[in-house]
C-alpha cells in the first residue's frame, strides 16, 4: 500500500511539473530549447580546456617479439631492439 501511494505521488508531481513547465512557455517566461546553442557552447568549453595528457611511455622491457621470429624481443622504451631471446638464450636478430 505505501508503494502505491509513492507511486501516485510521485506521478501527480510529474504531472504537475509538466503542466508548470507547459504554462510558462505559453507566458513566454521561459524560452525554448535551443540546440545549436547549446551545441555552440559545448564547443567552446571543449575549445577552452585543455587537451588530456598523453599516455605514459611504455617502459624498457623483454615483450613478446611483435615480428613473431623469436619468443621475446627487447624494447628499450622508444623502439624494439635486434636483442632477442628465446627459452631464455638472449642473442641478436636485427631487424
Amino acid at each position: 500500500m505505501n508503494v502505491d501511494r509513492a507511486i501516485a505521488t510521485i506521478d501527480r508531481a510529474k504531472a504537475d511539473v509538466t503542466n508548470e513547465v507547459a504554462r510558462l512557455r505559453e507566458s513566454g517566461k521561459t524560452p525554448a530549447a535551443r540546440p545549436a546553442a547549446t551545441a555552440e557552447r559545448a564547443a567552446q568549453v571543449e575549445a577552452a580546456s585543455p587537451p588530456p595528457p598523453p599516455p605514459p611511455p611504455v617502459p624498457a622491457q623483454w615483450a613478446a617479439d611483435p615480428h613473431g621470429r623469436h619468443q621475446h624481443r627487447y624494447w628499450d622504451g622508444a623502439r624494439w631492439t635486434e636483442h632477442v631471446a628465446n627459452d631464455g638464450v638472449a642473442s641478436v636478430d636485427p631487424l
